[in-house]
């Protein structure tokens, strides 16, 4: 075959192949981040993104995570945070965060972005307790962190209840399910 014809017909499929998404890398390139608090998904006014490596959320979104209270102030642009009595302070645009009166710094600064405030997703839910996990495949951010009415069910002495507040507390699924292929 004329080497013209091999050139011609290898960029065809390649095209093909990149248009149908097998390629894996556009396809997950464009597929949504979720976020799942307590294992259920939370939406918020503005779609998560990842900035360098970190995934920055809506404000509004980490305002389901128990225990915790998020309050904006547009005036200062500062990001304030209140885990049970422990406050913490970020300021958009500053990588660095009052946590309990001390300097912390950020690997990403909270940003104003078309409107809405972007939060970093792991500092405010490390600041809550939270547990957090990554999954790359699903591009899904687990966060996990019991209610108090949860403890308190797991710690009853009625046998019944105690089992139930352990099937209610929250779970991180880590693996996706192995796919053939």
């Amino acid at each position: 075959m004329n080497t013209f014809y091999k050139a011609a017909l290898a960029s065809a499929i390649f095209f093909s192949m990149l248009a149908s998404g097998v390629s894996g890398v556009s396809a997950a390139a464009t597929k949504p981040i979720i976020v799942q608090v307590n294992n259920e998904p939370v939406s918020g006014d503005a779609d998560p993104y990842i900035e360098n490596g970190s995934t920055l959320v809506a404000l509004n979104m980490m305002k389901s995570i128990p225990g915790v209270t998020i309050n904006w102030n547009n005036v200062s642009k500062t990001v304030t945070v209140d885990n049970n009595g422990t406050k913490s302070k970020l300021v958009a645009g500053k990588k660095e965060a009052l946590v309990g009166g001390k300097k912390v710094m950020l690997s990403n600064s909270s940003v104003m972005k078309n409107g809405r405030v972007m939060v970093p997703l792991r500092f405010i839910a490390d600041l809550s307790g939270s547990q957090v996990y990554w999954n790359t495949p699903d591009r899904t951010v687990y966060v996990a962190k019991p209610t108090e009415e949860m403890l308190k069910e797991i710690q009853s002495s009625d046998i019944s209840r105690a089992r139930h507040g352990a099937n209610s507390l929250p779970r991180i699924a880590k693996v996706n399910v192995l796919r053939r292929g």
